[in-house]
C-alpha cells in the first residue's frame, strides 16, 4: 500500500528489462516431496537462471559430475553443506542482488 499512498492509484508498469530476475530450481532425490518440517532428502542440485537486460546466465550447483551445455556454468560441490554454502555465498557476495526470485 505504500506505493499506492505515495504515487496514487495509477498503474505503475515496471520496465522488466531493468530488473534482475532469478529463476531457481532446487532438486532432491526421491519420489515424493518432503515437508518443510521434515526435509528427509538432501539437496542435490540448485540451478539458477539469471536474467537482466537482454543477457542471461545459467549456473548449476551440483553434487554429481556434470558436463554443462554451452553457456551454462557448473560448480561441483563436495556435499550438501558445501552446495548450500556455495550458493548462499554467491548470492550474498556478488553484490548484485536479484529484484525478483521465482
Amino acid at each position: 500500500m505504500l506505493l499506492a499512498d505515495v504515487y496514487g492509484q495509477a498503474d505503475i508498469v515496471p520496465d522488466m528489462e531493468r530488473l534482475l530476475i532469478w529463476n531457481i530450481d532446487i532438486e532432491t532425490p526421491g519420489e515424493r516431496f518432503a515437508s518443510v518440517t521434515d526435509p528427509f532428502n538432501p539437496v542435490s542440485t540448485i540451478t539458477v537462471k539469471k536474467r537482466h537486460m537482454v543477457q542471461s546466465e545459467t549456473v548449476v550447483y551440483g553434487l554429481q559430475a556434470y558436463t554443462p551445455a554451452d553457456g551454462v556454468t557448473f560448480i561441483q560441490c563436495a556435499d550438501e553443506r558445501d552446495l548450500l554454502t556455495t550458493f548462499l555465498h554467491d548470492w550474498r557476495n556478488k553484490g548484485n542482488y536479484p529484484d525478483n526470485v521465482t
